[in-house]
């Protein structure tokens, strides 16, 4: 099943809502971020709006923190270390690869634990067992707390609520009316999201209770168990091929254009590079025109 029309099910099984309703699903994952809005009709789910970033998720977010644990170990404990590996140097940072290695999944580790603890609490201690450039086994340990995480991703969370704007609007646009705003993904349990969204759609704010980590397993487990409901997506991005125009090549050609319901197909007629031509490679694109216009 289409992830936003689970997490959309999943939600409104849990209302307990039989009526037709519109939803838009704010879903915050851990590679990416989608925004789709699902309008349930006589029993069937149709994805009618979709939106989003496919180069934002959780892990970005981690990744800020992770930055921000660099600094604070560097000046700890004297040890610096580069986010990328392509940029570690053993003389630089006085350590084997292996053991940088070894000391990033640590960081990392801890960073993600430090995200999900400061979603509930406002301060924790975060202890990191490291190599330490001398060759010695050292913990590191700092305070940490939820104001200076919010500092780092507030851009971001906040790009993802214009995002949101964005598709309420264009919903609007075309006369329809928004019931619900559905949060789901796990990245979606952090609290300036939950403050953010508030304030922008007083109305709207739902599901504060929920396990959003969970939310569309849910769904995908109540329609495994044969709900009745039927569901149509729409593609959320252009779909097309490459092909060579005069002495241009791989340019881009669009076969099904965005929000096109789905199932759908498309056709367009090319001609051969040369005569006689006895093989064809097709190289398929999925372009995202709201990420690179």
């Amino acid at each position: 099943a289409p992830e936003p029309a689970a997490a959309a099910i999943a939600y409104q099984k849990g209302q307990e809502i039989d009526e037709d309703i519109t939803v838009l699903v704010y879903d915050f994952g851990g590679g990416t971020f989608d925004i789709s809005v699902m309008q349930k009709n006589q029993g069937k789910y149709v994805e009618i709006e979709t939106n989003g970033d496919k180069e934002l998720g959780g892990n970005n977010l981690t990744n800020y923190i992770v930055e921000d644990f660099l600094v604070k170990i560097a000046s700890i404990i004297n040890l610096d270390m580069p986010l990328d590996e392509d940029e570690f140097d053993e003389d630089d940072c006085g350590i084997s690869f292996k053991d940088y290695k070894k000391n990033m999944e640590q960081i990392i580790d801890a960073a993600n634990n430090a995200k999900e603890e400061l979603s509930v609490v406002l301060t924790t201690n975060v202890v990191i067992p490291l190599k330490a450039a001398d060759g010695a086994n050292k913990n590191v340990s700092f305070e940490y707390s939820r104001k200076e995480i919010e500092q780092l991703i507030s851009r971001d969370i906040r790009h993802t609520i214009d995002l949101t704007e964005n598709t309420v609007n264009a919903v609007k646009d075309r006369g329809i009316k928004i019931d619900k705003i559905v949060l789901a993904g796990g990245t979606s349990n952090i609290p300036l999201i939950h403050e953010l969204i508030k304030d922008a759609f007083p109305e709207y704010f739902v599901n504060a209770d929920e396990d959003y980590s969970t939310l569309i397993s849910r769904g995908a487990a109540l329609l495994s168990k044969g709900i009745e409901e039927e569901m149509s997506g729409i593609t959320n991005s252009q779909l097309g091929v490459s092909y060579i125009d005069g002495v241009i090549y791989n340019k881009f050609k669009m076969i099904v254009p965005e929000n096109s319901e789905l199932p759908c197909s498309g056709s367009h007629v090319f001609g051969i590079a040369h005569d006689n031509q006895r093989q064809l490679s097709i190289s398929y694109y999925d372009y995202d025109v709201k990420n690179y216009p």
